[in-house]
């Protein structure tokens, strides 16, 4: 036996050269009738230098697309990140509300003095007491300005 024939096949390499010039399919064909066996299976093939160039050149494509599709994410959470923020700045302050029971506003208020109790309250445009609060000093003094300069005139 010559070292050919021990070795009748070679990682690597083609079957032999008859394979030469087929298509994809007429070396299919031609395999189905030498084989041994069929099987499915997975398998490594090694490249030759113009499949790795051509992986390099696709690598390069792939890492490109990723580059403008991670941009693009990024501007996305960027505008949703937007329109995210103010609602969840609402959620924390109704939050507050329903936890305090209360509203904080800004408004005019209208102040009714009971001189008789010492205090002053506070209405607001709806008509309802939202505060009160003792007299100050100098509110007692013009009250009783006021009622001295009533009781004059009466």
């Amino acid at each position: 036996m010559s070292k050919k024939e021990e070795n009748q096949f070679e990682l690597g390499r083609k079957l032999d050269d008859s394979i030469d010039g087929m298509t994809k399919k007429e070396i299919s064909s031609h395999l189905e009738n030498l084989a041994y066996a069929i099987e499915e299976g997975d398998y490594t093939k090694r490249l030759d230098d113009s499949e790795i160039m051509e992986r390099k050149s696709r690598l390069a494509d792939v890492n490109i697309q990723l580059s403008k599709l991670e941009d693009e994410k990024r501007d996305l959470m960027d505008e949703m990140k937007g329109r995210i923020d103010p609602v969840r700045k609402e959620l924390k302050e109704v939050i507050e509300v329903v936890k305090s029971k209360s509203l904080n506003l800004t408004g005019r208020l209208f102040l009714f003095d009971d001189p008789a109790k010492g205090l002053m309250y506070k209405f607001d445009n709806t008509g309802v007491c939202v505060d009160l609060r003792p007299l100050t000093p100098q509110e007692r003094q013009l009250k009783l300005r006021q009622e001295i300069k009533l009781n004059k005139v009466n």
